[in-house]
């Protein structure tokens, strides 16, 4: 069982143990994969640590705590799970009023400011997700409600609109919305920002490397940039996707579920970049664009 749980409501996580529990008293065997650490002491006997592809530890669940699985899987010691930086709360930049995207919300509203890390909760099925992708422009509302700073009762006509507007969205299902396995971490990371890399329609060569490279180093991503994407470790997948957002001027971005399937080291990194996501380090990655434009010109006409 591969993240069997990875969706599942807390009703049907204990229907699934249930059925787990029978399974093995009548004498079948179970390989469970999952990052959630309670679930391996809820239901397993013996815990096998993988770590970059090679085994790391085979031990009886009695014979290890908590705090070791984590550092055997990180290989490193994690004092704080959830780190969290307070930071200034600035001017609002997003404003939801009387949302209502079809068939999955009623009446919605929701204010968030620079600075500020507002978070969304709700079982699976309660319109999370849809409430998201609204925002995003990737799905339209029946009531056009979702207003932006830079113009006041704007909203988004699509994902280029809100891209337009400072809005980046990491989606749930990274894999299939949020990137393109089959390409290049550098492409990948290119892919929103090809229209200004572009000269006369056409992307000169080493104009995406030269963008994604301080990406990749700078978000420590496990990977080349020449590296195809369907390769990574989901962490290093959510790192590409994060990368490709801020390898532009956005201004308000939204996590949707940014830790489903990636491990304790990743997530801890994950919430560490989250809280980095000041408006300093985010006008960096924006002149990464015009630097990726001055190795594309040198290129084109070299001296």
């Amino acid at each position: 069982m591969d993240e069997p749980t990875s969706s599942l409501t807390s009703r049907e996580v204990t229907q699934l143990f249930a059925l787990i529990e029978r399974l093995t008293a009548r004498g079948v065997a179970i390989v469970y994969i999952t990052h959630r650490l309670d679930e391996v002491f809820r239901i397993g006997r013996r815990v096998t640590v993988l770590r970059d592809g090679r085994h790391v530890t085979t031990r009886l669940l009695n014979e290890v705590t908590v705090p070791e699985l984590v550092r055997l899987m990180a290989n490193r010691d994690l004092s704080e799970h959830f780190p969290k930086v307070r930071a200034a709360r600035g001017t609002e930049l997003l404003r939801v009023e009387h949302g209502q995207p079809r068939g999955a919300l009623s009446d919605i509203s929701l204010s968030l400011h620079a600075g500020e890390v507002l978070g969304i909760a709700g079982l699976v099925g309660a319109g999370r997700t849809e409430l998201a992708r609204v925002i995003a422009g990737a799905d339209r509302s029946d009531r056009r409600t979702a207003r932006r700073r830079r113009r006041r009762g704007s909203t988004s006509r699509g994902p280029a609109d809100a891209i337009a507007h400072g809005i980046g969205l990491l989606p749930e299902d990274r894999k299939a919305q949020g990137l393109v396995p089959g390409l290049t971490v550098a492409r990948n990371i290119a892919l929103p920002h090809g229209r200004r890399l572009a000269r006369l329609g056409v992307l000169p060569r080493g104009c995406e490397a030269a963008l994604a490279g301080p990406i990749v180093d700078e978000l420590r991503v496990k990977a080349t940039a020449t590296q195809a994407v369907r390769l990574l470790s989901g962490g290093n997948q959510q790192k590409v996707v994060l990368g490709k957002w801020l390898a532009g001027d956005v201004r308000i971005f939204i996590f949707d579920e940014p830790t489903r399937g990636i491990d304790v080291g990743a997530k801890v990194e994950i919430y560490h970049l989250m809280n980095r996501l000041d408006g300093a380090r985010r006008r960096h990655h924006h002149d990464l664009v015009g630097a990726a434009r001055a190795a594309r010109d040198e290129r084109s006409h070299p001296r």
